[in-house]
């Protein structure tokens, strides 16, 4: 039982009281044993009866024949049968605790965090049922009120003491308010009269401002304006309350006289045999008291806020917000008086103690109502008030323009928890709500401060300086992602910090359970664990992002632009590779600290690595082959290559595939693995080769000479020297047969400009053999009619070809392969 007395919390006095009824218990439960009880112990002896005195017996029996005694024993035995565990079912805890000391598979390890967390969830549930059951019991005492009616009304003597008591209140009451009635009546014409004096006189006005010539003076002029006004209004404010003063006294005192005579005639009453009996007169006392309390209250109220009467009105106040305090305060202390009255009646009238104090309750609680509902009502105006001008600026005007759309609700929680404190009878309930609501207060405002000062202190560091983003062109882009995660980061650990703060400054210790608790120290080192590991991998990521993006920028200052294309390739490939091993390096390593034993996950892994190596040879050997592929710069985005037997130009390269844009427009998706030979025309030089073949008759080295003229005419056009690396290379003639001559040579080109070259060289040179009158060879001729000779008349050779004449084809035309044809 030590234990049991342990875990109770006994701390009112009727807790206590129902504590000291155990050995009158126990005493019962030895002299009455139940039936089953001796069934099962054939063997006790019956003796226990015998140490069990008559005047524990008397006690018990008094017990149970009174009410409300027999209610305290209930509630102790239900508190006991509570609080104290059964032996049968600790031996049966006790089985399952060893067994759960070793943990299944697939479940937490007992000491891990993520086990140790869900345990102390448990344990703050049970906390909070027991804090239930606390509120349970003190709603409990309600239902007592409907007890005592009902044994007030089956009572005959409680009845006629009832009906006695409230015919005797009511005569009392009505000859004391018909005299306050009369008396009233004969103060009526001097109240009226001044209630009839005039308001306020009209204020008085700023003189008006002149004009001045400096905006400076103006200022000051206004400002000083402004103070005069406020001086003036002040003094008119006072000397106005000095000269209703002694009408508003005056007023006072003549309404408080008829409440005078009122409690004169009712204490008379009770002198009489009207408050001969102690109930009737303590019942009309209660009420009349409460009645004179209400009138001189009210009385001292209208003092200041008379709304019948302007010209007594002694705070500046409207007519209408007068009369809305006056209602308001008649509610509230009609409420909270004739409500203590009842209650101290009922108490007379057999009422418990228990019952008395919930009709207390109710009471308070609907003053609470009344002054949340007069918060509701008030909430425009009261914010309007706060707010201030809506032109003012400044952080303190942010502020109270802030605190002005949020006030209403700390304000009604504040005025609710005040009642709920003082029901459940915390021991220095208020001074704590105080204190927790101001240290709430202070923590939540300091919360917000530090959140808008991080922030600002974030935006200024991630704001971009000019000469930085010329640097690093890509920097400001790669600090606009992390921007609203760290933003986002921030509110969270302010979120969580705040939440802490508050629970250490509403006494659950939180701070000391963090850092003193064996959980609470593995709790933060394992978030400090996975801080560091997200922190670490984010500046490797960007460390790895900014080098490559550094030698990017060095490849294409320096004019390495087939390597900066290189680069620029392998890039997505290089970035999906490091974000995966960073992903899984942080995830495994937020499995270990929250618990989780990986050595599992990477054996299944492992196996479904090799499972999926396997099955997907050919997706593998596609990467290895793409990645030498790149490596050995066998192609780029932009080239114009053949592999496979398909030729186009390169669009993309991924990880696994390379994507070919043919001439028609056909797009090749290939597979790496399916890559033998890849023929690349885009690798620095393009050579553009020169076959013609021209008649046997004609002289070849006029024709060499002539094709020399073409490539150094094209040399000096603007469109094609840059793409022209050196002078038309005749190499003489490399075929001769009956009845023709074929003459070859080379010019040296860039690679993009090789075929645009080719292209407008042979446009040249046939326009330039029609002018020179150079015959081409025809590779097969069948003469059927006999070959006039050549007349005087045919038209004279027409002049070379003028190098400023266009042909409208592009210079930088794609290879034959690009067009779809087989060359």
């Amino acid at each position: 039982m030590s234990e049991v007395f342990k875990r109770m919390r006994l701390t009112s006095s009727s807790a206590r009281r129902r504590l000291l009824l155990l050995p009158v218990l126990l005493s019962f439960i030895a002299v009455f044993p139940s039936t089953r009880l001796r069934a099962q112990q054939p063997g006790d002896h019956p003796t226990s009866a015998a140490q069990v005195d008559a005047a524990q017996a008397r006690t018990t029996l008094a017990i149970l024949k009174d009410d409300r005694r027999r209610a305290e024993l209930i509630s102790t035995l239900e508190t006991i049968a509570a609080a104290a565990p059964g032996g049968a079912e600790a031996v049966a805890a006790a089985a399952p605790a060893e067994a759960a000391s070793v943990p299944e598979e697939g479940h937490l390890a007992p000491d891990s965090l993520g086990a140790q967390l869900v345990n102390q969830a448990a344990y703050w549930v049970e906390d909070a049922s027991k804090e239930l059951s606390q509120i349970g019991r003190t709603v409990s005492d309600v239902p007592q009120l409907w007890g005592w009616l009902t044994r007030t009304v089956n009572d005959p003597i409680a009845r006629y003491s009832l009906i006695d008591a409230v015919w005797k209140m009511g005569v009392i009451l009505a000859v004391a308010l018909l005299a306050e009635f009369l008396i009233f009546q004969v103060l009526r014409p001097p109240l009226r009269t001044l209630q009839a004096r005039p308001g306020p006189p009209p204020g008085r006005h700023v003189d008006p401002i002149p004009d001045l010539s400096s905006a400076g003076e103006a200022s000051m002029h206004v400002e000083s304006a402004h103070d005069r006004h406020r001086g003036r209004a002040l003094l008119a404010g006072l000397g106005a309350v000095m000269r209703r003063l002694p009408a508003a006294l005056l007023h006072t005192v003549l309404e408080i006289a008829p409440v005078l005579v009122f409690l004169g005639v009712a204490y008379a009453l009770l002198a009489t045999p009207l408050g001969a009996t102690p109930t009737a007169r303590q019942t009309a006392l209660a009420v009349v008291n409460a009645y004179v309390i209400l009138r001189v209250i009210l009385s001292g109220v209208r003092f200041f806020t008379n709304s019948s009467a302007d010209g007594l009105r002694l705070l500046p106040l409207q007519g209408e917000t007068s009369a809305y305090l006056e209602v308001w305060a008649r509610r509230i202390l009609a409420t909270g008086l004739f409500g203590g009255a009842i209650a101290e009646i009922g108490l007379f009238l057999g009422l418990t103690p228990e019952a008395r104090m919930a009709i207390l309750k109710i009471v308070i609680l609907l003053i609470h109502v009344y002054v949340v509902i007069i918060l509701l009502q008030s909430r425009a105006a009261i914010s309007s008030e706060i707010a201030g001008a809506a032109n003012k600026r400044g952080y303190f005007s942010v502020v109270r323009r802030r605190l002005a759309t949020v006030w209403v609700y700390p304000a009604v929680i504040l005025v609710m928890a005040m009642w709920f404190v003082w029901a459940l009878e915390v021991r220095d309930g208020l001074y704590r709500l105080l204190v927790f609501f101001l240290s709430t207060l202070i923590v939540l405002v300091g919360a917000r401060v530090l959140t808008i000062l991080l922030l600002g202190a974030l935006d200024r560091l991630f704001r971009v300086h000019p000469d930085m983003h010329r640097r690093y062109p890509t920097l400001e882009a790669r600090a606009n992602r992390y921007y609203p995660i760290l933003r986002r980061l921030i509110m969270v650990v302010m979120v969580i910090f705040t939440v802490l703060a508050l629970l250490q400054v509403w006494g659950l210790q939180a701070v000391d359970w963090l850092t003193a608790s064996a959980m609470g120290a593995q709790l933060l080192s394992a978030g400090v664990t996975v801080l560091v590991a997200a922190v670490v991998a984010i500046l490797v990521w960007e460390f790895v992002t900014t080098m490559m993006d550094r030698h990017l920028a060095t490849l294409n200052r320096a004019g390495q632009y087939a390597r900066a294309a290189r680069v620029r390739t392998l890039l997505p490939m290089l970035r999906t590779v490091l974000l995966a091993t960073i992903v899984v390096i942080v995830g495994l390593t937020l499995l270990s600290e929250i618990g989780v034993n990986i050595a599992p996950l990477l054996a299944g892994a492992g196996i479904l690595g090799v499972a999926i190596g396997f099955g997907s040879q050919k997706l593998v050997q596609d990467f290895i082959t793409g990645i030498f592929l790149l490596l050995e710069n066998a192609m780029q985005v932009g080239d114009s290559v053949t592999a496979s037997g398909l030729s186009g130009t390169v669009e993309n390269l991924s990880i696994r595939t390379m994507r070919l844009r043919a001439g028609d427009g056909s797009l090749h998706i290939i597979p790496f693995s399916s890559v033998g030979t890849v023929t690349n025309v885009n690798r620095g030089l393009g050579n553009a080769a020169i076959e013609v073949v021209v008649s046997a008759k004609e002289d070849t080295d006029r024709v060499g000479e002539v094709l020399k003229d073409i490539a150094r005419g094209m040399r000096e056009d603007e469109a094609y020297k840059d793409r022209i690396l050196a002078d038309f290379a005749f190499w003489g003639v490399d075929n001769v047969d009956g009845g023709s001559a074929k003459l070859v040579g080379q010019i040296a080109c860039t690679d993009s400009g090789r075929w645009g070259v080719q292209r407008e060289f042979n446009r040249r040179m046939k326009k330039r053999f029609e002018a020179e009158g150079i015959e081409i060879a025809i590779p097969a001729q069948r003469v059927i009619v006999e070959q006039r000779e050549r007349h005087a008349d045919v038209a004279a050779p027409q002049s070379p070809v003028s190098k400023a004449e266009r042909s409208g084809a592009i210079p930088e035309s794609p290879p034959p392969s690009a067009l779809g044809n087989d060359s």
